[in-house]
């Protein structure tokens, strides 16, 4: 992870970006913020699990992160310090840099009373590419992209099953659209489709971080790719 290190300080808040992961090329990204207030916790309403069941954070719930369109974020004390866990996901057919948002209600909660402070995510991008007929696949630590640019005009999700061969002669099927792995038992399934040409973009968040140096090969619908 990228120890990133920006922060703002407002009133008696300071609120740093610590550290980030972003894989521009599979569009899946990491982030944890922490939060601290002087003489004080900063104050948030969480449920058991960890989320936020108010509008955000600190007095009066002034603060909220806004991430990108597809974000999770969950929250815990260590200490007087609050931290924000965010995995994310953006629509990779676009060209635009990933941007996180700080915002300030203070002042009221509309759109032009609430000032708006910005965070600068630098690439990270780490990650293996195999291709199988009109299948891109690029994984990287924290998921998968699966690039289709099948041309039938098929607007249903693909049947996919991807497998990893691991250096240590173990196996590790990572998604499978027929159960439900790496669509909901343990993950995001998300999927773009641009313009003419049927491209599809299938996003795939893992449940937890891989280390990618141990896959060998992987096998894509009983295929298997070096």
């Amino acid at each position: 992870m990228d120890y990133n290190n920006q922060k703002i300080l407002i009133d008696d808040y300071t609120i740093l970006l610590k550290q980030t992961l972003w894989d521009k090329q599979t569009g899946i990204g990491y982030l944890i913020f922490e939060i601290t207030k002087k003489d004080s916790k900063p104050e948030i309403k969480l449920n058991r699990y960890g989320q936020c069941i108010g509008l955000g954070f600190g007095e009066d719930d002034r603060f909220s992160i806004e991430d990108t369109p597809s974000g999770n974020t969950k929250y815990e004390y260590i200490g007087d310090n609050l931290y924000a866990y965010i995995s994310y996901t953006v629509d990779i057919s676009r060209p635009d840099d990933c941007k996180i948002y700080v915002f300030d209600r203070k002042d009221g909660d509309h759109e032009d009373c609430a000032k708006k402070y910005s965070f600068e995510i630098k690439e990270t991008t780490n990650v293996k590419e195999y291709k199988y007929n009109s299948n891109k696949i690029i994984i990287s630590p924290l998921g998968m992209a699966i690039e289709n640019n099948d041309k039938n005009g098929n607007s249903n999700e693909a049947k996919m099953k991807i497998v990893f061969h691991l250096k240590d002669g173990g196996k590790k099927e990572v998604l499978n659209t027929t159960t439900g792995l790496g669509t909901k038992d343990s993950g995001e399934l998300h999927r773009y489709t641009k313009g003419e040409g049927y491209y599809n973009m299938y996003q795939v968040v893992f449940k937890e971080m891989l280390d990618i140096k141990k896959i060998d090969k992987i096998e894509f619908n009983g295929t298997v790719i070096n």
